[in-house]
């Protein structure tokens, strides 16, 4: 038998967790949001003419590892979150 002080930290845990989970999805959503920015860059440093090829490369790279590192939290985001504890979720949601 669990007693209140016990059943407290559960729920305690139960909200940590899930506030914990809704951090790492914004953190997520942010590195998404940074890919067009580096793969605009790429593109504006290839079309400046005075750009030098070191620069145009790099800026490249940069970028394709962005789009690449990118899978990760695509697919983390995909994922469905637990429900926050206490609160009564729509079906389907």
């Amino acid at each position: 038998m669990t007693t209140p002080a016990e059943g407290e930290r559960t729920r305690k845990d139960a909200r940590w967790a899930a506030y914990q989970a809704r951090s790492r999805r914004s953190a997520q959503k942010f590195q998404l949001a940074l890919i067009p920015l580096w793969t605009v860059m790429a593109a504006f440093w290839w079309f400046d003419a005075e750009a030098q090829p070191v620069v145009r490369w790099l800026f490249t790279a940069v970028a394709v590892l962005w789009f690449g590192a990118g899978v990760v939290p695509w697919r983390e985001i995909r994922k469905p979150l637990p429900p926050y504890p206490g609160k009564e979720e729509a079906p389907g949601r």
